[in-house]
């Protein structure tokens, strides 16, 4: 179990008094007096748990890991690393945040999908079933993630594609609407956003085309 003072080395900001934290019975992890956590979740090393954060069921929260505000980790879901999960975020059933991810506002990762590196899921996004949301990929708005999306890097703008939507830069609308867009709405977008559109447009078509088409049944043979 890790003392007061050697998990105020990992996290700084801590006040050097533990009062209004205890320890938690399974695993030693400290938990705010206004947090809950109950059931067979474990919170162990220098993690932290506070606010009004919920964590139950057999969640484990562990490294340095923290969860606050008032999120809610539980069924068999981790968060490890040095992950943050807050504001009124869930995670839950079998999913992993880990890494240096964060998951914030009402997001919520369930299944058995996994968020990790770097990448951020924000505002009402959903990321579920067996997605992987990695490397410094932004998951926000009303995007809902099922399966990996596609990170496209090193253009003007960076470019995320998931199961329904087509991120460009701020700009996150469904490939139908991009389609019709005119010259003059992608303009009024961004001052370069016209070279970009008419340069790239066809080619990421194509690719939210492919990547959310549902895959073909199998026929049976005769």
């Amino acid at each position: 179990m890790k003392t007061w003072e050697e998990v105020r080395e990992v996290h700084q900001w801590l006040p050097q008094s533990s009062d209004g934290w205890h320890q938690h019975s399974n695993g030693g992890g400290w938990i705010q007096n206004t947090a809950t956590v109950h059931g067979a979740a474990l919170v162990c090393g220098s993690a932290l748990v506070y606010g009004s954060a919920l964590v139950y069921g057999s969640a484990q929260v562990c490294g340095s890991a923290q969860v606050r505000g008032s999120a809610q980790v539980c069924g068999s879901a981790r968060v490890c690393g040095s992950a943050l999960v807050y504001g009124s975020a869930q995670v839950y059933d079998t999913a992993r945040v880990y890494g240096s991810a964060q998951v914030c506002d009402t997001a919520q990762v369930y299944g058995s999908a996994q968020v990790y590196d770097t990448a951020r899921v924000y505002g009402s996004a959903q990321v579920y079933d067996t997605a992987r949301v990695c490397g410094s990929t932004l998951v926000y708005g009303s995007a809902q993630v099922a399966k990996t999306p596609i990170n496209v890097t090193g253009l003007r703008y960076d470019v995320l594609i998931c199961d329904k939507l087509l991120t460009i830069g701020c700009q996150q609308h469904e490939p139908a609407k991009w389609r019709r867009f005119t010259p003059d709405q992608i303009k009024k977008m961004d001052t370069d956003a016209a070279t970009f559109w008419r340069r790239h447009r066809d080619a990421l078509l194509v690719m939210c085309k492919h990547h959310q088409a549902k895959p073909r049944k199998a026929t049976k043979k005769k």
